[in-house]
């Protein structure tokens, strides 16, 4: 319950915080910007972006599976002795 709390709060924490804020805009250039939003133009990802948001996801990836092989966040396989065998069920 408490955590709930937590997650409802951070989120109308957010929303003090933003909604004001584009309600209400400053108008640095009256007259050539209209709406809340402004005028809409294209927008391009420069090289570096890409490159970098690449390498962040890149590099979580291998964070990613290196706490897998050191960490042992996975269950450990249970080597079965030579004498025993899988027990069959019939529905392979």
């Amino acid at each position: 319950m408490a955590s709930a709390l937590v997650v409802i709060g951070v989120f109308v924490k957010r929303y003090y915080l933003v909604i004001p804020g584009g309600s209400y805009p400053m108008h640095y250039y009256p007259g050539e910007i209209e709406g809340v939003w402004g005028a809409i133009g294209p927008f391009r990802f420069a090289p570096v972006e890409i490159v970098l948001s690449v390498g962040i996801v890149a590099l979580l990836g291998l964070l990613f599976v290196l706490g897998l092989k050191y960490l042992e966040l996975l269950p450990a396989k249970e080597a079965l002795a030579p004498s025993e065998k899988p027990i069959a069920t019939g529905k392979e």
